[in-house]
């Protein structure tokens, strides 16, 4: 799941995460590593328990609000003027835009559906 792959990415390099969340000027800076690390092991534990259907529709919850964090994030940056990468992938790549912005709500979408009931269930035949 895309959760588990980013959280994995950012986790190999907490203070490069932690310097792109203060490229977005919204924390001080004495709170950047402990968000990063909220957000790293967020995207981790929920994406891992969200993928194995352990609690999943508290952790598809959770997912979303954890989307809509980062879409108010990179709204308000973009309105702001600030020019950065988004952070989600990498600390590095292309300037923060409205793709990502989508990106994300298609991300919620797919939750919801998820935890809707659209998983596939075999049948007995």
């Amino acid at each position: 799941m895309i959760f588990i792959y980013s959280g994995s990415i950012k986790i190999l390099n907490i203070h490069e995460f932690a310097q792109v969340i203060g490229n977005y000027h919204i924390l001080p800076h004495s709170l950047l590593i402990p968000f990063a690390s909220l957000i790293v092991s967020s995207e981790i534990v929920l994406g891992l328990l969200f993928l194995i259907g352990v609690f999943e529709k508290e952790c598809g919850i959770l997912l979303i609000l954890l989307n809509i964090v980062f879409i108010f994030a990179m709204v308000s940056t973009l309105v702001r003027g600030i020019d950065t990468s988004c952070g989600c992938f990498s600390s590095e790549g292309e300037v923060l835009g409205i793709k990502d912005i989508l990106r994300d709500f298609a991300f919620i979408l797919f939750i919801v559906y998820v935890i809707v009931g659209g998983k596939y269930e075999k049948s007995d035949c």
